[in-house]
């Protein structure tokens, strides 16, 4: 219990010194964990971590993810989207609020997402077909 108390008193007091929180929690934790085991394994596991984290696929879609905002809106793309919504719904009074939702639901429309097939009867739905699906 006294070793997580010196911990949490040493993350506070790298706060206060203006140290960054995700950096002072990284640094008092590399220590603690260097003085219950060993120096060494401390090393270890901090490059460890630092790979694995890098390596996540879900942070490695967050760039890629934010280029493309930034090529919509370079192209024109945003723009003309709201400038479209405007014109069809701009006139009712809640307009407004729709005029928001317009562009996303045409940008997913306008991306690749497969729909599932329909049932041999081309009929949606069918008691007979839906099972199948």
């Amino acid at each position: 219990m006294i070793e997580a108390s010196i911990g949490f008193a040493a993350v506070l007091a790298l706060v206060l010194l203006r140290m960054p929180i995700a950096f002072a929690m990284g640094l008092v934790g590399m220590l603690g964990y260097a003085h219950l085991n060993s120096f060494r394994g401390a090393i270890s596991m901090v490059g460890r971590l630092v790979i694995d984290t890098a390596q996540n696929y879900g942070l490695s879609v967050v760039p890629l993810f934010i280029l493309m905002g930034l090529f919509v809106n370079k192209g024109g793309l945003s723009r003309e989207l709201y400038q479209v919504s405007f014109a069809f719904l701009g006139h009712y009074v809640v307009g407004w609020r729709w005029q928001r939702l317009l562009p996303v639901l045409a940008f997913l429309q306008s991306a690749d997402h497969r729909s599932p097939p329909l049932p041999q009867c081309q009929k949606w739905p069918c008691r007979k077909c839906a099972s199948s699906i």
